[in-house]
Parts: structure tokens; C-alpha cells; sequence
């Protein structure tokens, strides 16, 4: 009777353990999966703003475009034809603002060690709060730009074709805080610029860029196309 007791324990012990382990790992993936979407929405939002000028006079626009940083102002107080005067531009506080990838010193578009947050970083007179996160538990950040009527893709724009930024491909690599031990390996994510199935690959620019690692993390990738609506007009 003993033995079958324990034997019953055993099994129940082990379809315990087994549960809270997929709880724990399903409870990981769907904060990664909030977080991630979250943090996309809030970016689109601001990123549409580039370069907003309702009076013309500002020079609101794209200022810092590379594969892992973009900056760009916007003149939310409509006062670029200089209806204060002394203030017609856009450098007031909150009118220059920075996206990048925090943990990320030699500015690859990936955290030097582990994962960190995408930052939002609000510049201009009488700004100070520094950076802020955005997007927590980021491993990989990715801004491909698409210039011209014909769209065509480059990491890094020169500074004479800044106005001419009208999309901006955005690929970001979310991954969970937590190892998983049951969990081993994973595909090997391709950013926009070497993913020659997004879009039917007209966006791929052979960069030869690959993220991910054969470990216990797991990890989700969005990409997603930002329409500048302000640059073009």
C-alpha cells in the first residue's frame, strides 16, 4: 500500500512540475509578445510624426539615419513660420527625438551582452528626462529605410537623401529574461534586410545579418513598415 502510495505521489509530483514549467514558459512568451507589440505601436506612432511642419518653416525632418539609431524632429507646437518669435523651428522640448537600442556600444543594432530595452530619448530646449524605455527585453533592433518613389531599401542613407525617407523598416528581435531548460535551440531570425521573404524579398539588401542563438531563450521578431506620412509633402 506504501509503494502505491508513493508511486501515485511520484506521478503527481512529476505532472505538477510539469505544468507549472509550461505555465512559467507560456507566461514568458506572452509578456515577451506585449511587450514587443507595445512597444511597436507607441514607435509607429511617433515615427509618422518625422518631420511634421504645419507652417513650412520649421525644418522638421530626419537628422541621425543609420541601422541602429533614428532621430528626427517635428514641430508639435506649430511655431515654424515663426508665430513666437525667436522660436520658429523645431527644437523645443519634446521636438527632436531619438530611437535606439540601449546595451549597445559599438552601434550594431544588437545588445552587447544579453537583452535591454529600445529606447525613446526626447531632445530640445528645456528637455531633460534622458532615455526612456520603450521596449523592455529587446536583443536586436533593425531600421531599414526605403528612399524615393521607387522605394529603394538602404541601411545607411546619406545625409542629402534624408528627405527623401519615405518608409522606414523596423525589425526587432524580443527575447525572454528567463532561461528555459526544456527549450533548446530555435530558428535563426533574419532581419528585413536579409529576409528574402519579406516582401518577396524586395527589401533585401543581402546585409547578411542573422540573429538568434542555439540556447534556452526563446525569442520573437516583428517587422513591420513605418510610413513617414509628413516627409513627402
Amino acid at each position: 500500500m506504501l509503494m502505491i502510495s508513493s508511486l501515485i505521489m511520484a506521478a503527481l509530483f512529476t505532472a505538477y512540475i510539469t505544468q507549472q514549467r509550461s505555465q512559467t514558459a507560456q507566461d514568458q512568451i506572452v509578456e515577451m509578445q506585449q511587450n514587443l507589440r507595445s512597444g511597436f505601436n507607441f514607435l509607429q506612432r511617433e515615427m509618422r510624426m518625422a518631420g511634421f511642419d504645419p507652417q513650412g518653416g520649421s525644418g522638421a525632418g530626419i537628422t541621425t539615419a543609420t541601422d541602429s539609431t533614428f532621430e528626427f524632429s517635428q514641430d508639435i507646437n506649430d511655431n515654424g513660420a515663426g508665430e513666437y518669435p525667436g522660436n520658429g523651428d523645431a527644437t523645443e522640448s519634446g521636438e527632436i527625438i531619438t530611437y535606439d537600442l540601449d546595451g549597445d556600444a559599438d552601434d550594431d543594432g544588437v545588445v552587447d551582452d544579453g537583452i535591454d530595452s529600445l529606447t525613446r530619448d526626447m531632445d530640445g530646449v528645456g528637455a531633460g528626462s534622458g532615455a526612456q524605455p520603450v521596449a523592455n527585453n529587446i536583443e536586436a533592433v533593425e531600421f531599414l529605410y526605403l528612399v524615393g518613389d521607387d522605394l529603394t531599401p538602404t541601411l545607411a542613407p546619406v545625409a542629402g537623401q534624408f528627405d527623401e525617407i519615405r518608409s522606414v523598416v523596423v525589425s526587432m528581435l524580443a527575447r525572454t529574461s528567463v532561461p528555459d531548460p526544456d527549450f533548446q535551440g530555435g530558428p535563426t531570425y533574419l532581419p528585413a534586410s536579409n529576409d528574402p521573404d519579406f516582401h518577396d524579398g524586395m527589401y533585401d539588401v543581402g546585409s547578411g545579418k542573422t540573429w538568434g542563438s542555439n540556447d534556452n531563450f526563446r525569442r520573437r521578431l516583428l517587422i513591420t513598415t513605418v510610413q513617414l506620412r509628413n516627409m513627402n509633402l
